[in-house]
């Protein structure tokens, strides 16, 4: 089987408000899918500033 994150999980881990250890840890060890719309959101957003 596998997980289908929704598209507010992939943004905010884009946008550093969602920690990826917490994004793997709720996956475990199964598969993890996406669909063109989370990519299309994730397009849309702007880098985050390097400090």
């Amino acid at each position: 089987m596998g997980m289908i994150f929704d598209s507010c999980i992939w943004v905010g881990l884009a946008a550093g408000q969602v920690e990826r250890q917490a994004v793997v840890d709720a996956a475990g060890d199964a598969p993890v899918f996406t669909s063109a719309i989370s990519l299309g959101e994730l397009a849309t957003l702007k880098p985050k500033a390097q400090a």
